[in-house]
């Protein structure tokens, strides 16, 4: 897993990566939020909008939930889901949503793989 989340933090724009348990528990994480605390309380939160996300798709008829983002003044953040959880990049405002798609649903690939329970 780590190495997947540093070859997510090499691509240009992304300036951090969590993946996180669908019950809200870091699994892995390079995030630069400060301290495991901040990471936990991300993942968390992240876990549960993952979960709240996947039923929403299904019950508004969309199909399975392929991806979140995230706007703020900072920045963006993408959420996608991957085995058994989700990983979440977190990017600078001129991050190319494109190559971060990219990078990102083959990273969820490979993470899924190796999260699976």
């Amino acid at each position: 897993m780590k190495d997947i989340l540093d070859r997510l933090c090499r691509v240009p724009g992304v300036t951090g990566v969590i993946a996180v348990s669908e019950d809200g528990l870091v699994i892995a994480a390079q995030t630069g939020l400060g301290d495991r605390a901040a990471e936990e309380a991300a993942a968390a939160v992240l876990g549960n909008l993952g979960r709240a996300l996947e039923g929403a798709a299904e019950r508004l008829g969309r199909g399975a939930f392929r991806q979140l983002v995230v706007s703020g003044a900072g920045g963006r953040a993408v959420m996608v889901p991957s085995g058994p959880g989700f990983l979440v990049a977190i990017l600078d405002p001129g991050a190319n949503l494109g190559l971060i798609h990219l990078e990102l649903g083959t990273a969820a690939a490979e993470a899924g793989r190796g999260m699976r329970l």
